[in-house]
């Protein structure tokens, strides 16, 4: 897969687990399939993720949904 690819596949499964409302899930999900991808693993996204995620900017559905279709 390429980056793309993987990307947009790492957000598809981060989503579902949003659809099943379990944010935390979600969070681990994407951070964990991100590091499967040599051109992923260290994306700024993830710091910037945990970072708002101990400001508890992230602590509902919708602002985990929009700060995970947001990444590029």
């Amino acid at each position: 897969m390429n980056r793309t690819e993987h990307l947009d596949w790492a957000k598809q499964r981060a989503n579902e687990y949003l659809d099943m409302g379990f944010i935390s899930l979600a969070w681990q999900s994407l951070c964990a399939d991100l590091m499967k991808h040599n051109e992923l693993i260290n994306h700024p996204g993830l710091a910037i993720g945990m970072q708002k995620l101990n400001l508890g900017h992230l602590k509902t559905e919708s602002a985990m949904r929009k700060f995970i279709n947001d990444f590029s």
